[in-house]
């Protein structure tokens, strides 16, 4: 997938579901034990691999009607309230800037592997 954004994208567009598994096992150990399982039910919701069917698809509302999917269906929409309901939400802000503080210096490179 040809992609402009950040470094982060980059990574994240070249995963697939299982690497992705592998990215949130690796993180694991570092989450606090009150949003651990929190975290895990999260990144179920939001796998890869509907992202990239909504992004390949040419009739969304199709896709989400087969899909029984309803509400706004794409992450980047709601980035600041779909972890509303783990414990360490409430120091979100100070995370999105500084995240996107160092995402900002950074471009991804043309090809990443």
């Amino acid at each position: 997938m040809e992609n402009s954004g950040s470094l982060f994208e980059a990574f994240l567009y070249s995963h697939d579901d299982a690497k992705w598994q592998a990215v949130l096992d690796t993180l694991l150990p570092s989450i606090h034990e009150v949003d651990k399982r929190a975290t895990q039910i999260w990144f179920t919701f939001y796998p890869l691999a509907l992202l990239n069917a909504l992004q390949q698809t040419e009739d969304v509302k199709a896709l989400t009607r087969k899909l029984q999917l309803s509400g706004n269906v794409y992450l980047v929409d709601q980035i600041d309230a779909s972890h509303h309901f783990l414990y360490g939400h409430r120091f979100w802000p100070e995370v999105k800037e500084a995240v996107a503080n160092f995402a900002s210096r950074l471009r991804h490179p043309k090809a990443l592997n």
